[in-house]
């Protein structure tokens, strides 16, 4: 789990979009696309709730180049951005927020950016 630069965010996902409109004109629709999004993003929400929160509450461990909690922070982050961004599964959206305000005091070291992956990072 690595961070892409926000700038790339935006043409990636129209790339993506595009090429899954080949099998269904459905996700040209804002609608369905960002329901679809919220969906998946829940989906990931709960993993890390179910699967991996426990883990970490116990204690913290490298996973790759990244570690654990931060693996949960930003993976809880990411729904709750998607939920307001989009107006979609709001409810679960405000306690995934709500869980944010309890885990980034006990993690500080949790909080910070997630690595860029190698292909965006530095010179060329």
């Amino acid at each position: 789990m690595m961070r892409i630069p926000d700038h790339i965010l935006l043409p990636m996902e129209s790339a993506y979009r595009s090429h899954l409109a080949e099998g269904g004109r459905g996700v040209l629709d804002d609608r369905v696309f960002h329901r679809g999004g919220a969906e998946a993003g829940a989906r990931w929400h709960l993993v890390h709730l179910v699967h991996r929160l426990p883990d970490a509450l116990r204690s913290d461990r490298q996973r790759g180049p990244t570690t654990l909690r931060q693996q949960v922070v930003v993976g809880v982050e990411a729904f709750a951005d998607l939920s307001e961004e989009f107006g979609q599964m709001q409810a679960v959206g405000k306690s995934a927020r709500d869980m944010l305000k309890t885990l980034r005091p006990l993690w500080p070291a949790a909080v910070s950016r997630l690595p860029s992956y190698p292909a965006f990072r530095g010179g060329g």
